[in-house]
């Protein structure tokens, strides 16, 4: 009997029955691949050579760091103080407003062993409005020179070289053109060595309280914004460098000379006011304590210290 084979179906593999099968898979290989790409990718970077270019995130900074190299005004400390003190003459004179030299070195030798760090007046209103680029001193201080007396060069200078220490110069520009009590020489030298800024200090040293009673608002304004404007003109052309800062003639300030002083240019200025520099002032109001022919070390430091606030108006010397 013969035998009958029976034909067989062939049949073609088709995915449709093993899709879900398929699509778990696809989704496994992927979890695989990733995972062996990101240890290879880390491996990989962490084997560059320091000067490879590969992203790197910065250096944690300290929190008890004071570094302004990103500034922020909320890294400034609340509690910050910066006195500011202002000199005239620094000579024998019998003036009262000039300093002896040997009184005036042993003020700059005492506050550097005491620590102070000394600082333009630029410097400490980058420090109040938190653009420091440095760290913040512990003790800073600033001194201010004002008028553009002979000892300025002849005796200041060089003892702001012999201990290292900064000040700022406030001059008047007809000071320097018709009598030279400076010469622009002077000033560019002084400039050139890093140790002094200058601002300024008007045209005419005009005192503006007795200009306003004499002449009225409207002649004041007139007056002043040639005091303002001018000199900070003149000083710039003369030293080649921007002039940031006024100081107000006696330290006499009201509303229309502080805006005349902002349109012109200025990012601060200073008057007379026995205060030390703080968080929240006003930076066309900045104050400082005026040295007098019978200002003693002692009395200076129970200021610095806060033991004593001196009672000062805003007149300084004819």
């Amino acid at each position: 009997m013969a035998r009958r084979w029976k034909r067989k179906e062939v049949r073609f593999y088709s995915p449709r029955r093993h899709w879900g099968w398929i699509g778990l898979g696809i989704v496994l290989l992927t979890a695989v691949w990733g995972a062996q790409h990101s240890i290879f990718w880390g491996i990989w970077t962490h084997a560059q050579p320091p000067d490879a270019s590969v992203s790197k995130p910065p250096p944690a900074v300290p929190s008890s760091s004071r570094s302004f190299e990103e500034p922020a005004a909320s890294m400034v400390p609340e509690d910050l103080v910066i006195p500011i003190l202002c000199f005239h003459d620094v000579s024998h004179s019998s003036s009262r407003w000039a300093v002896a030299p040997e009184a005036f070195e042993n003020l700059l030798k005492t506050l550097t062993k005491e620590g102070y760090d000394f600082l333009t007046v630029s410097e400490a209103v980058a420090v109040v409005k938190g653009e420091f680029s440095g760290n913040i001193p512990d003790r800073p201080i600033a001194l201010t020179i004002d008028d553009g007396f002979p000892s300025a060069y002849h005796t200041v200078f060089p003892l702001l070289q012999k201990y290292q220490v900064k000040a700022t110069l406030f001059v008047y520009t007809e000071g320097i053109k018709g009598h030279p009590l400076l010469s622009w020489d002077d000033l560019k030298e002084m400039v050139k060595s890093g140790l002094v800024e200058i601002g300024s200090h008007s045209v005419s040293h005009t005192y503006p309280f007795p200009l306003l009673k004499r002449f009225g608002r409207k002649a004041f304004k007139v007056k002043m914004e040639r005091e303002v404007f001018e000199s900070r003109k003149i000083l710039e052309e003369r030293i080649g460098e921007p002039v940031s800062g006024f100081a107000y003639p006696g330290g006499q300030v009201d509303k229309t000379l502080e805006n005349l002083v902002k349109e012109a240019g200025y990012s601060w200025a200073v008057t007379i006011n026995p205060v030390p520099f703080r968080l929240g002032m006003n930076l066309y109001r900045i104050p400082r304590f005026a040295v007098a022919k019978g200002t003693t070390l002692k009395g200076i430091n129970r200021w610095l210290t806060g033991e004593s606030e001196p009672q000062q108006t805003a007149v300084s010397p004819p």
